[in-house]
């Protein structure tokens, strides 16, 4: 039997990697692309890709999709992974074309995998394009706060008015309150908009104590001080030489 060509030992080896078994499973595409006549299963090779890849063998992964490249076409997830890995190696261009691959085939990908194309687009600069795969995040899920706040954040850099801005990162707030981050954005937002009383609204609604960005504290600051709210400046005031004590 051809272990590679065998559907049932392949979700054996995914099996193995959501069990996060890592190791085995490297071991056994191993064993598997040994057999004679794997050599050239471009199918295993993109699968002991992903092994290596999830097993944080950077190198090794790299190398195997790249030869896969020359074997078979590769699916999404390899694509991905090997977008991934020509980021972390400082390839950026190589890892566009890979992520451009997946936007212009955009249908055919499983959405599951567009919160990290997204995310991979923004890395390498292509802005705009990552903003096209948030709003399919979000077209598929409407309550997807994590999409719908990178998509303001896309909107944001690529120039967009400050209203329809403001209005997606207010969505994100009523999903998930609790975000400190999202709360924090969009203060900020407000702010820099005009819109201070709606920024010290919200500012009032978080604690120094959960923010670590200096710049935003110094926002607060700025905005306590126009109200007069010493205490909470106070508060700001005593977390930035908490953080600058720290640093060093």
């Amino acid at each position: 039997m051809s272990a590679g060509s065998d559907l049932t030992w392949i979700q054996g080896v995914r099996a193995l990697l959501q069990q996060g078994d890592y190791s085995e499973a490297v071991a056994l595409t191993e064993r598997a692309l040994a057999e004679p006549g794997n050599e050239t299963n471009g199918r295993l090779t993109q699968l002991h890709g992903l092994t290596l890849y999830v097993n944080g063998d950077c190198e090794a992964a790299l190398a195997e999709f790249e030869s896969a490249l020359l074997l078979s076409p590769l699916t999404s997830e390899s694509f991905l992974a090997l977008a991934d890995l020509y980021i972390k190696n400082d390839q950026h261009e190589d890892a566009r074309v890979s992520l451009n691959i997946l936007v212009e085939e955009v249908d055919t990908v499983p959405p599951e995998l567009f919160p990290r194309i997204a995310g991979l687009l923004g890395c390498v600069g292509e802005t705009r394009k990552a903003l096209f795969i948030c709003y399919r995040v979000i077209d598929n899920d409407p309550d997807r706060d994590e999409a719908i706040f990178a998509a303001a954040h896309y909107m944001r850099k690529l120039g967009y008015a400050p209203k329809p801005v403001i209005g997606m990162m207010r969505r994100a707030v009523s999903l998930a309150p609790d975000n400190c981050t999202y709360r924090r954005s969009l203060a900020a937002a407000l702010t820099m908009s005009g819109d201070i009383e709606g920024a010290y609204s919200l500012f009032t609604s978080l604690s120094s104590k959960e923010v670590c960005c200096k710049s935003c504290l110094q926002l607060m600051i700025d905005v306590f001080e126009k109200f007069g709210d010493w205490e909470r400046l106070r508060d700001c005031q005593k977390r930035l030489l908490e953080i600058d004590s720290t640093a060093h």
